[in-house]
């Protein structure tokens, strides 16, 4: 946080955001490609033998402090779901535990009502808890 600049995860940026920066259709396919047959380990690695000015590649990183996290849940008959925007900052020891800890910073929260990604169907879900759900959805 702080002052330090904002990157975009060369790993994980979508179509459009390549699009919007490099406003290079050859290059971010040629990304996009590089990215399916194998993940990237860097920047320069995405850029290899593409024409794509330093300046434009430096506002690249292969790490993200932004996540956007949705959850759908039903209970008692009555679904809800949430939507958030999170900042992970960190990692920091904390004394007396092993391992890293890492804090969110909740910058955005939505919720409404219904469980929006088990109605589409959408996330990872587990066959048997979609199952679950439906079968809470029918008897409320």
């Amino acid at each position: 946080p702080g002052n330090r600049a904002r990157r975009v995860n060369i790993k994980t940026a979508p179509r459009e955001v390549l699009n919007a920066i490099l406003d290079d259709a050859g290059a971010v396919d040629a990304i996009l490609a590089r990215r399916e047959q194998q993940p990237v380990s860097s920047p320069g690695e995405a850029f290899s033998g593409l024409s794509v000015p330093p300046g434009l590649q430096q506002q690249f990183d292969v790490r993200s402090s932004y996540y956007r996290l949705e959850a759908s849940a039903i209970v008692n008959g009555v679904g809800k779901t949430i939507r958030t925007l999170v900042r992970r900052d960190g990692p920091r020891r904390q004394s007396g535990q092993s391992g890293l800890l890492w804090s969110l910073v909740f910058l955005e929260w939505e919720k409404e009502g219904g469980a929006e990604l088990i109605e589409r169907g959408g996330g990872a879900l587990d066959e048997d808890f979609a199952g679950a759900a439906n079968f809470a959805k029918k008897q409320s």
